[in-house]
């Protein structure tokens, strides 16, 4: 009878462990693909700023579209991977999935700012952008939150 309790037991620790790094590995993607888009963020932002700054509209749009079109592959990259059976897992993907989609959404407004043929137009689109953004803060901090609680209900530290 002992001798079971001991094999039950290490069978479950093995198991939460398992669980544990599973959860670990998912959140570790998360945050690759996240950084992945790193540099494409950097340049855009550059991009779209100079083009707005110099009225050149057609690169506006253009950067972003391709930007909206990258955020829009790295939000398909997050539905691919296999969301392990953990605690708080759906949440956390649900929460990484809604800020992706918020940025490609703030991609895509700036291009329908750009499009706007009048100053009154792009001003009316701009504040729509504004109102997007700050939801997009929002979602980084929900992100953020949920990926917390993923972590913790898990076993693991964000690093």
């Amino acid at each position: 009878m002992k001798l079971t309790f001991v094999t039950l037991s290490l069978f479950l620790a093995i198991l939460v462990s398992c669980k544990s790094k599973s959860a670990f590995d998912y959140s570790e993607k998360i945050v690759a693909i996240e950084r992945s888009l790193g540099p494409s963020i950097m340049t855009g932002e550059k991009k779209i700023i100079d083009a707005f700054q110099t009225s050149n509209m057609d690169t506006a749009i253009a950067v972003s579209k391709r930007m909206a079109a990258i955020i829009g592959e790295k939000i398909t990259d997050i539905n691919a991977l296999t969301l392990p059976d953990v605690e708080e897992g759906e949440n956390f993907k649900k929460a990484t999935v809604r800020h992706f989609t918020n940025l490609r959404d703030i991609y895509a407004g700036y291009g329908r700012i750009a499009m706007q043929p009048t100053d009154e137009e792009r001003e009316s689109e701009r504040q729509k952008v504004l109102l997007m953004e700050e939801d997009g803060k929002k979602s980084l901090v929900e992100m953020q939150r949920a990926q917390r609680k993923f972590a913790e209900a898990n076993g693991f530290k964000i690093k």
